[in-house]
């Protein structure tokens, strides 16, 4: 059989052409990983999480409380009972010990309670003054993202002034994975004001939004309207057009998430 020959001469490509096709390409393969349509979707979520400062080594009996849970620090343990014990070191000793019993690791210096706590977080040291408290798969397991929905309520009450949790819920900070966000901004018009409200709509209902108002050259403005949730919108109020309210050109940017 006859074989057939072709010669492909070496084809030049201005180079700007070649880097904009491919950041092109890019961009296309990012829009359609994140489903823009429907909102960006995001896969990592938020931990809960929150932070106890304890610089000073417990006053005997003092508490903390995790998740309905408390853990008592004494100078000198007894028998088990309804709380978790921890005896009272140093500072950074009873740090230690807290960490254990918060993830039920087996330690001389702690007495589980009679009833031992099943709140799913994980303990650390996040420094030399700090415990952090994160939401986990289980009791001293894997940190992991949980909606706002997950209340574990913190409580503490210990003689040292200052030392305190940063939080009042672990959940304060909350977000599932596989969540949705998405933004969008608006440019303000006399006939919006005239109005007095105009929404931004999105593709999923948000339960947290953030904003912040520019005006038309990009500085950023302080504003008194308010922008609140309103169904599966965000409202932006115009109470009359006349600064620190929202004025024509200003340009609202939203943040919407769920």
């Amino acid at each position: 059989m006859a074989r057939t020959h072709l010669t492909v001469k070496e084809v030049r490509v201005p180079t700007k052409l070649v880097r904009a096709t491919a950041i092109a390409a890019k961009l296309t393969d990012f829009d359609t990983a994140l489903d823009l349509s429907d909102g960006i979707r995001i896969g990592s979520g938020t931990i809960p999480s929150a932070r106890l400062l304890m610089t000073t080594a417990p006053t005997d009996t003092d508490t903390i409380g995790i998740g309905g849970h408390t853990f008592t620090f004494l100078a000198v343990l007894i028998a088990a009972g309804a709380t978790t014990q921890v005896k009272i070191g140093t500072a950074a000793q009873t740090r230690t010990r807290l960490l254990h019993a918060i993830n039920g690791v087996t330690d001389a210096n702690v007495v589980p309670a009679t009833t031992p706590h099943t709140v799913a977080v994980v303990a650390d040291e996040i420094d030399t003054n700090h415990v952090r408290v994160r939401k986990a798969t289980a009791k001293g397991g894997t940190a992991t993202t949980a909606s706002k929905a997950t209340s574990i309520a913190l409580a503490e009450a210990l003689t040292a002034v200052g030392d305190t949790w940063d939080r009042a819920n672990l959940n304060e900070t909350g977000k599932a994975a596989n969540g949705k966000t998405a933004t969008s901004s608006i440019a303000i018009t006399a006939a919006m004001i005239a109005n007095g409200k105009v929404h931004i709509e999105f593709p999923f209902t948000p339960t947290d939004l953030s904003y912040t108002v520019q005006s038309a050259t990009g500085g950023t403005l302080p504003c008194t309207d308010l922008v609140t949730i309103e169904g599966d919108a965000a409202k932006i109020a115009l109470a009359g057009g006349v600064a620190p309210n929202l004025v024509a050109t200003n340009v609202v940017i939203v943040t919407a998430s769920a």
